[in-house]
């Protein structure tokens, strides 16, 4: 993991934010997450002005970890970085959206629930997903023998846990 992802992981949970009042809402969310010990938060593009949630955020907590998710278009990526994100959510493993990010310097977190998003991130040398709650039951935590150090890792939306590719397959 990089350095970004061990922020997020120490954290323990990323909240994922859709605010459809970022003018109002986004400044005091920041400062109450920061101040409540999380500072990191996903905000999702299903809301409109999602990047302008993500500039007020960073502007009023500079150290915050920010990122952007239900990310469907490069544009959407090139839109929440001239924002401040800092890091990529989508909700499917879409090679084309991670090798954008990757060319670009972004973490990426695709959204992997299948044995075929997890092989396709693998092969991507994507070393974080993220999945929904719903598919958590389908592979065991990284605390596993079978997960070494070098397997890619996903978080599970929606809890803290760590998920292990290496094991999503060896269950």
């Amino acid at each position: 993991m990089n350095k970004l992802q061990i922020a997020i992981s120490e954290t323990g949970v990323v909240p994922v934010i859709k605010l459809n009042h970022p003018q109002r809402d986004a400044v005091p969310l920041a400062k109450a997450l920061c101040a409540g010990g999380v500072p990191v938060a996903e905000v999702t593009f299903r809301a409109a002005g999602a990047a302008d949630a993500i500039r007020l955020m960073k502007e009023a907590a500079p150290d915050m970890i920010v990122g952007a998710g239900t990310v469907l278009t490069t544009a959407q990526i090139d839109e929440a970085l001239a924002a401040g994100a800092q890091f990529i959510v989508t909700p499917g493993m879409d090679p084309d959206l991670v090798r954008y990010c990757q060319e670009k310097g972004v973490d990426i977190f695709p959204g992997c629930t299948t044995p075929t998003d997890y092989h396709t991130a693998y092969t991507a040398s994507i070393s974080t997903c993220s999945g929904s709650v719903s598919s958590a039951p389908r592979y065991r935590t990284c605390s596993s023998p079978d997960c070494s150090e070098d397997s890619s890792r996903g978080t599970s939306s929606g809890t803290a846990s760590t998920i292990c590719v290496r094991s999503f397959f060896y269950q």
